[in-house]
């Protein structure tokens, strides 16, 4: 799928297209919309190739500014690999959660969209998904996050 091809598609989804705005163009050092040509569609979800944060907390560390405390810090290596799924089937396709994709915390928003933070330890990297669409219980050995929780977390 060629980019005017990818941008029509993205026109006509617009769950997707809200969800890349929320969640990763919202204080993106790009700025708040998908023009800027990077969104994908891929074998490993949905999103933008180029986003990068721009959002500093007060210790000076980037965060995603869209998205609920806890799953909004990048951490010290600045690097994160961030997902957006169109629904929990196509997540289980391409990126199985199993011992080297490890999830740890879920959690589900009023809008039903579900939030992923795991490890995949054998590259030290850590992941977030966003699944638009699907079950929270089939996550399984994962720890879910309420919404007091959240409120809690600094």
């Amino acid at each position: 799928m060629n980019k005017s091809e990818f941008k029509e598609w993205l026109c006509n989804n617009t769950i997707i297209k809200d969800a890349i705005l929320e969640y990763q163009c919202f204080g993106c050092l790009h700025g708040s919309n998908i023009d800027c040509g990077e969104c994908v569609k891929s074998n490993i979800g949905v999103g933008c190739q180029s986003h990068t944060p721009a959002t500093l907390d007060s210790m000076m560390r980037n965060f995603y500014l869209g998205m609920p405390k806890g799953f909004n810090k990048i951490g010290p290596q600045n690097e994160y690999y961030l997902n957006i799924f169109e629904n929990d089937t196509q997540q289980r396709q391409h990126f199985p959660y199993n011992w080297l994709n490890v999830p740890v915390w879920k959690y589900k928003n009023n809008k039903g969209h579900i939030f992923v933070k795991g490890l995949s330890p054998r590259i030290n990297m850590p992941f977030l998904h966003i699944i638009l669409e699907g079950n929270i219980d089939n996550i399984d050995n994962c720890i879910e996050i309420t919404e007091n929780e959240l409120k809690e977390i600094d």
